[in-house]
């Protein structure tokens, strides 16, 4: 027990003394040398805070939109082929992203949560509306997709915008079965200035953009107003709205 300690005493001096980088290289390395060991790495991580998370989306896609050539005379497989690397990661991490709210989403644990919670309505909101707005503003950035997989640049507009922005919406529909249980059905208060202005950011990003005149908007838009439209029917009571004859209508709380 004792040279046990001993050697867990000196490892974590080592382990102190060393920049990020090269811990992030120490345990790449060990999981590409023991692979099995994957699984039990991932279960001692923990879990990403939204600000960690919002803040590693933003550079993300920040290096999409820096690979993007300048002036508007490149053709499209050109600017695909140029964003190619940095959407394969963006999308890699945006899948890891989604994977532990939504875990956090399914989660059936009675415990109360606080506001920092993953599980959170608002935390996952949150996360939700900075993705798919990322999603909305690389579609307008980028140029259309090839009209098929396989020509060039093909895979990687497949890779936003038919692999992602589906898993994307997949969330938020869980988000919202979730929600509506829990307001309609056990009776949970939510703030209505929440509910409120959550309204206000799907109605901001449902905007059409200028930038895409003439070629017309890509999935994400529509996919967004989607998701408006049936928070809208789910909660939209809460802040006023309601359909009146199939028809929406506002009415004051």
């Amino acid at each position: 027990m004792l040279e046990l300690a001993a050697y867990q005493h000196r490892l974590a001096l080592n382990l102190a003394s060393l920049s990020r980088e090269q811990l992030l290289g120490i345990l790449s390395a060990l999981v590409q040398t023991q692979p099995a060991l994957r699984p039990t790495i991932a279960a001692l991580l923990p879990a990403p805070t939204l600000d960690s998370t919002l803040s590693a989306l933003a550079q993300l896609e920040r290096a999409i939109t820096s690979a993007i050539p300048a002036g508007a005379g490149a053709r499209p497989e050109y600017v695909w082929g140029r964003v190619r690397g940095p959407v394969e990661e963006y999308v890699a991490e945006a899948r890891s992203y989604l994977g532990s709210f939504t875990a956090a989403i399914n989660s059936s644990s009675a415990t109360p949560v606080g506001e920092d919670d993953l599980s959170h309505p608002s935390t996952t909101f949150a996360f939700l509306y900075a993705l798919t707005s990322s999603l909305r503003r690389l579609e307008v950035a980028l140029p259309p997709a090839p009209s098929s997989p396989l020509a060039p640049g093909g895979a990687t507009a497949t890779a936003l915008s038919g692999h992602l922005l589906p898993l994307s919406i997949n969330a938020w529909h869980v988000f919202l079965t979730r929600l509506s249980a829990a307001v309609n059905v056990e009776g949970r208060i939510m703030s209505a200035a929440t509910v409120a202005g959550w309204f206000q950011r799907l109605e901001e990003v449902s905007v059409a953009s200028p930038a895409v005149a003439g070629r017309g908007e890509g999935p994400a838009r529509k996919a967004v107003e989607g998701v408006r439209d049936r928070l809208k029917k789910e909660v939209g009571w809460m802040v006023g709205l309601r359909e009146v004859g199939g028809m929406e209508g506002e009415e004051e709380l």
